[in-house]
């Protein structure tokens, strides 16, 4: 097999980082999260603002879930992350995908911070 469990087409397919303005593709910038032209046309602030408003969003999704998932499990569920396994719960997979969305987001914002 391939490593991490990738499947067939995973050793021909490559990610691409797209720039978070125009989301063309970044060749090889630095590993910043914009491209060239976005940075010069003053777009970056924009941008930036963009990004910082949507991570707000994810942090309150999250923080709302959480605080369902409190309320089932009570104040001393410990770590709900690892703790709460129902998979019958319709909040169990949404929690762990806003998690998941907001460590992206956090990425972004924090390699954006890095590129103006």
């Amino acid at each position: 097999g391939l490593p991490g469990g990738a499947g067939p087409l995973a050793a021909f397919a490559r990610a691409r980082s797209k720039c978070l303005g125009c989301r063309s593709v970044l060749r090889g910038e630095g590993g910043g999260a914009l491209c060239p032209e976005c940075r010069a046309g003053g777009r970056a602030g924009a941008i930036v603002l963009e990004q910082a408003a949507g991570l707000r969003a994810l942090e309150e999704e999250t923080a709302q879930l959480l605080g369902q998932c409190t309320r089932c499990e009570g104040p001393g569920g410990g770590d709900l992350h690892v703790s709460c396994m129902n998979q019958d719960c319709p909040i169990f997979f949404r929690r762990l995908q806003a998690a998941q969305k907001l460590a992206t987001a956090e990425d972004l914002l924090r390699k954006l911070s890095l590129d103006w």
